[in-house]
């Protein structure tokens, strides 16, 4: 298959990382990070917070490169960055992880997943912990 995009949102690393693992599955993968100015300028982010995941994207694109690939850090709305990338790379799938977030972040990725529907993108997110988004009813959780 060809080549896989990764995209990295909050869980900024390569062990046991389910999206990850089953990109390379795939084929050759591509790390993206998007930095959303709405997330830059949500009442939630701290400039902490912005500092400690700067660093954490050069630690992970150090260990992306010790194994011969990339992390892309790009900025801009997140659904205009991916369309910009897929017109010039092409990719065959995007992959990220369902994740718990705040309502800014939900509504970014439900962006996206529209996007990549429009386009026929195969966009696979694995969930990271036990939750897990769309469900009508929480009332069995625990099994």
């Amino acid at each position: 298959m060809g080549l896989q995009l990764v995209w990295f949102k909050r869980d900024l690393r390569l062990s046991d990382h389910a999206a990850l693992h089953g990109a390379l599955r795939q084929g050759p993968v591509l790390g993206v990070f998007v930095f959303s100015p709405e997330w830059l300028k949500a009442p939630t982010t701290d400039p902490s917070h912005v500092a400690f995941v700067i660093e954490s994207l050069q630690a992970l694109a150090d260990r992306f490169k010790e194994r011969g690939g990339a992390l892309w850090v790009l900025h801009g709305s997140p659904p205009d960055v991916l369309t910009r990338l897929h017109s010039e790379l092409r990719f065959e799938g995007l992959w990220a992880h369902q994740e718990t977030t705040d309502l800014l972040g939900y509504d970014i990725d439900r962006r996206v997943r529209r996007w990549a529907r429009s386009i026929g993108l195969p966009f696979t997110e694995p969930p990271q912990n036990g939750v897990i988004r769309g469900r009508g009813t929480r009332r069995r959780w625990a099994a």
